[in-house]
């Protein structure tokens, strides 16, 4: 095998385990951040910032949606485009709102979920993944 085979090539099969990692990655570590908020809800509504104006508890919930929810199904690879937009809209009101002024240190990791969650929308779940599985059944 030639060096340029090694260094450039990418078989599918090598471009769907690298989903799956990132799936894997990025969706466990939302799933953290949500499981947190959900566990402690009635102490994080008390204080959650409302960027939007929909009221803190109704953001609060809508942000344990999107990272918690949306971090497992994403672990699954269902409804992997959904839930990442959920994501990335998250991300993007923490990041440019929420976080607007806050040094970049500060919104850093919110802007690593952006860019992720944005390449998982527009790559989708991969052939590991229970998109893939209801893909097949119902376009065999």
């Amino acid at each position: 095998m030639r060096i340029n085979q090694i260094l450039l090539k990418t078989t599918k099969n090598q471009y769907d385990i690298g989903l799956v990692i990132l799936r894997l990655s990025v969706g466990s570590l939302m799933a953290i951040h949500g499981i947190d908020k959900l566990s402690s809800f009635s102490v994080y509504s008390s204080q959650f910032s409302d960027p939007i104006g929909l009221g803190s508890k109704t953001a609060l919930g809508l942000v344990i949606l999107a990272e918690f929810i949306g971090g497992l199904t994403l672990c699954l690879g269902l409804l992997t485009r959904f839930f990442s937009f959920l994501i990335f809209v998250t991300m993007a009101v923490a990041v440019f709102v929420a976080h607007g002024q806050d040094p970049f240190a500060v919104k850093e990791l919110a802007f690593l979920f952006f860019l992720t969650s944005f390449s998982l929308m527009v790559s989708g779940a991969g052939n590991y993944s229970v998109d893939a599985f209801i893909d097949k059944k119902v376009n065999p």
